[in-house]
This record gives structure tokens, sequence and C-alpha cells, in this order.
């Protein structure tokens, strides 16, 4: 069973005083009932994401404190396809961006939650992050997601957490990956969801996480197989690793398990 959802639909032009919002409650058991009840909504949406250099943003909240996150998660992976689909790319420069989270936090900064973006990448490939989730809610696992920036020392234990567009900007790669893995709790599940860069590490020492030759310049390759290797040092297994688009700019998504 899923919460009754509270939306609110908020878009801001860039330098230009221009702000449209809108707030409804979707009552919605199933992700085919909050879908139906998105459709009303969807001139707001394609209105919102139309807005030229400016933003939107979704928020969805549980009305029902009790939810639990793999409910409200779940159901939030499924509402992103509607609005990517139906919102999202149709005015130049435009982004749409969903939020879900529950109310029940105490702590709305280190609550468990998600920030996507839905813009022009091509983020059905999430489908498998989609599934993942689906699984360990089937299991019972606590869904914590957080930020690879936002990883702290002392949160160990996650079962989930989720990298959206995190890795490749990590300012210092083999602190981050020594944080994500003492977080991780064995078994538990990375979703990465990252764009491939190639990074000139000026003041790194030779060969550090870059794979190219010691005499060779140093450079960070933010490559699915390079992360891949990567996570691999860091004591996780790869379940699944798919590219999303070719060419030198292109997205990958990922999973892995810590062993």
């Amino acid at each position: 069973m899923f919460p009754d959802l509270e939306l609110r639909l908020v878009s801001e032009r860039v330098r230009a005083d221009i702000r449209f919002e809108k707030t409804a409650v979707l009552e919605a058991r199933s992700p085919a009932q909050a879908c139906a009840a998105l459709k009303p909504l969807r001139e707001d949406i394609a209105r919102a994401a139309a807005v030229r250099s400016g933003s939107a943003l979704a928020v969805f909240r549980a009305v029902d404190s009790h939810v639990t996150e793999p409910e409200l998660l779940r159901l939030k992976f499924e509402l992103e396809q509607v609005y990517a689909r139906d919102g999202a790319g149709r005015g130049r420069g435009s982004k749409l961006s969903l939020m879900a989270r529950c109310r029940a936090c105490p702590q709305p900064r280190t609550c468990p939650g998600v920030f996507v973006r839905a813009a022009k990448q091509p983020y059905a490939a999430l489908d498998a992050s989609i599934r993942a989730i689906e699984r360990a809610a089937r299991d019972g696992k606590a869904l914590t997601l957080r930020d690879m920036n936002n990883i702290k020392p002392f949160a160990q234990h996650q079962n989930l957490i989720l990298l959206k567009y995190s890795y490749h900007g990590m300012p210092d790669l083999e602190r981050g990956m020594e944080q994500l893995a003492e977080a991780c709790a064995p078994g538990a599940r990375v979703l990465a969801a990252e764009r491939v860069r190639r990074i000139v590490l000026e003041d790194a020492p030779r060969g550090a996480l870059s794979g190219e030759d010691e005499s060779g310049p140093v450079y960070r390759i933010h490559s699915a197989d390079n992360a891949a290797g990567v996570f691999n040092r860091y004591g996780f297994r790869t379940v699944s690793l798919h590219e999303v688009s070719p060419g030198a700019a292109n997205h990958w998504t990922a999973e892995f398990e810590k062993i």
C-alpha cells in the first residue's frame, strides 16, 4: 500500500520575476493510481518544465507519517518516469526535479531521501536501480539513500546507497571510497548513475586511481569500466554495469554489492 502524497510543483525563472506554484494532494494506493492522479496536473508539469533557463521542483511528501522509506521511494522512482516523459526537456535549458522524503524524519538535513534531476539525460536507464529497490523492499531491508559527498564516517551499516552524479565529482576519491566502504554493511547495494569524465590530476601520485601508465599523464577516468575497477578494489563486486549512450560524454549506471 502506498501513502497519500502531497505534491508541490514550483517553477522559477532565473534572473526574472516569474514564479508558478501549485499544490495538490494525490490519493494513491498504487503506482497506477498515482499516475492517474497526475493526469490533471500534466499541463502544469509541462508549463513548469518549459520555463526557459529555469527549473521546476516537484516535492513529494507522505501524508501518512508512518509510511516506510521503501514504499515512498519505490513510488517516487515510478512517478519519476511520468515526469521525465511528460514534462522534462520541453523547454531549452529546463530541468525538472523530483524529491521524495518521509515527513516523519526528525532531522530534515539527515533525513533519508533522494533528489533526482530528470532532464534530457536518459534516466530511463535507472530501471536496474528500480528493480534493486524493489528487491530490497521485498526482502524487508531498510533503505537509506545518501549522496556520496555527504557520507559521514559514523554512518555505518547502510543497506542501500544511491550515487547520483556524485562519484565523478569527488575531490578526494580515495577518501570518498573509504567512507563509502565503511558505511556499507555486508551485502549492501550501491546504485550509481554517473557520466564519463576524464580529469588530469596535477598533484596526484603517478598512477593513482587512473589506470594509466605511471610514466604518462595521470588521469582520473570516470568511465564505467574504470569505476568498476575502483569499486572492486574497495571491497565491492559488480552486479550490473550499463553504458547508456555512446561517445566520450556517455552516461552509465551500475549496481555494486559490498562483500
